[in-house]
């Protein structure tokens, strides 16, 4: 039986088969998720001072890489873009377990965002 943490992977991964313009902007709307993440993280009572401030770190470094990865996209250069923003969201989520579900939860509302529903 697959986890969830597989089945996401092989979410995020299977839109590298989405045309680039696609992929461009489904990371547009996940930079802009992102912003929306940074405040709740910020907001949430049940943090620490330092939980928040690595949350945020993490979250920073998150948006720099996928920022980097729609920079190459928007030269047309598409070296397995989705893998590697999966790869960066999984280092991201380890390195701060406060942090993962806010990752995931942006992808999701992106993808929905751009659903054929």
């Amino acid at each position: 039986m697959m986890t969830n943490a597989e089945k996401f992977r092989q979410l995020v991964e299977a839109q590298d088969q989405r045309p680039l313009s696609e992929k461009i902007m489904i990371l547009e709307r996940v930079l802009y998720l992102f912003t929306i993440a940074g405040r709740a993280i910020w907001s949430d009572d049940s943090l620490s001072d330092h939980q928040i401030a690595m949350a945020l770190k993490w979250l920073n470094e998150m948006s720099h890489r996928t920022f980097d990865i729609l920079h190459a996209l928007r030269r047309g250069e598409d070296n397995d873009s989705m893998h590697r923003f999966y790869a960066y969201m999984r280092q991201y989520a380890d390195e701060c377990r406060d942090l993962g579900g806010h990752l995931g939860a942006s992808f999701h509302a992106a993808m929905r965002y751009f659903s054929d529903d």
